[in-house]
């Protein structure tokens, strides 16, 4: 076992006493919800001023159609850690380990569910860039997925946030273009409108960030 390897296992160890001590949030999905960018919340209430945050959670979605769940067992624990780590907000982890799905198991019809979560953790972690880039891999890897919409919407939002409005128009006219029919092509639109009600003017671009500029 290769020093990734380890790592890996050491952080599913972690991740299942995560699991056995704090309750995993899990809310109901709304119409807004399947057209914007996933947004984290935090768990519990009442934190006192200075006090750390509770840690992050966030409702998993869209959640893995029964039939693209590994059957082997190996690779089901990894990819359930993979998804534990995400809803407790652990996003960086998440990405990590959903990376080393891929690696490990590359025909795994979950293959499909993991690149899109690298790219919704990335987005909830506010690392622009790195989601935009993640969202491409999977518009690459799965020109037929029926997340395909999804996917092309959150691109372009994830461009929108970087200041690159070009780009973004690219993705959000192609869910007007080719998936009308799907519950995202309104907010697309929306997004193509304001867009255009601009005049050509570019969004102001958001500050540099230290994962943004690191990414590139």
């Amino acid at each position: 076992m290769d020093r990734k390897e380890l790592a890996v296992v050491l952080l599913l160890v972690a991740l299942v006493l995560v699991a056995a001590t704090v309750r995993i949030f899990w809310g109901p999905v709304g119409a807004d919800r399947t057209e914007r960018p996933p947004v984290a919340r935090k768990a519990g209430h009442g934190a006192g001023r200075g006090n750390p945050s509770p840690a992050l959670a966030v409702s998993i979605w869209p959640p893995p159609p029964e039939e693209m769940l590994p059957k082997d067992k190996a690779a089901l624990r990894l990819f359930e850690a993979a998804e534990t780590a995400g809803a407790e907000g652990l996003f960086g982890p998440a990405i990590q380990i959903y990376d080393h799905f891929l690696n490990r198991y590359p025909d795994e019809p979950a293959c499909e569910i993991a690149r899109l979560r690298m790219g919704q953790c990335a987005t909830l972690a506010g690392q622009h860039r790195q989601a935009a880039e993640y969202y491409e891999k999977f518009v690459e890897a799965h020109p037929e997925s029926p997340f395909l919409p999804l996917a092309l919407l959150w691109c372009g939002e994830s461009y929108l946030e970087l200041g690159e409005p070009e780009r973004a128009r690219l993705r959000l006219a192609e869910v007007v273009a080719h998936h009308a029919s799907s519950p995202f092509a309104k907010r697309a639109k929306a997004r193509l409108e304001q867009l255009q009600g601009r005049k050509g003017a570019v969004p102001p671009r958001p500050p540099t960030t230290k994962k943004d500029s690191g990414a590139r």
